[in-house]
């Protein structure tokens, strides 16, 4: 899952500045752990369950991600990439709510 490679991104990068009390990595793995809990908390029995359950209380969560990550002023280096592939890997993500 494409989910899991953005998270990714942002716990190495999160790992490699321990000594920050917080960053913009940090806030995004802890809004990523968000959808995570979410998604293993479902409770669907068809398809069609899952996707009505994915919208209503996973979308939300990665819509503040986005909402977090399309606000951070001129990120530079490692963040930068990670947001950019980030965003690049949206419209899959999108599929995964469909």
């Amino acid at each position: 899952m494409c989910l899991v490679h953005i998270r990714r991104k942002f716990v190495e990068i999160a790992k490699a500045l321990r000594e920050k009390t917080h960053s913009v990595s940090q806030e995004t793995t802890v809004l990523l752990g968000k959808v995570f809990h979410a998604e293993k908390r479902l409770e669907y029995k068809t398809a069609e369950e899952k996707v009505v359950a994915r919208n209503k209380s996973v979308k939300p969560l990665l819509d503040d991600f986005y909402e977090f990550i399309s606000q951070v002023n001129t990120p530079s280096g490692q963040p930068k990439n990670a947001i950019k592939y980030s965003f690049n890997q949206r419209s899959r993500l999108k599929e995964f709510l469909e």
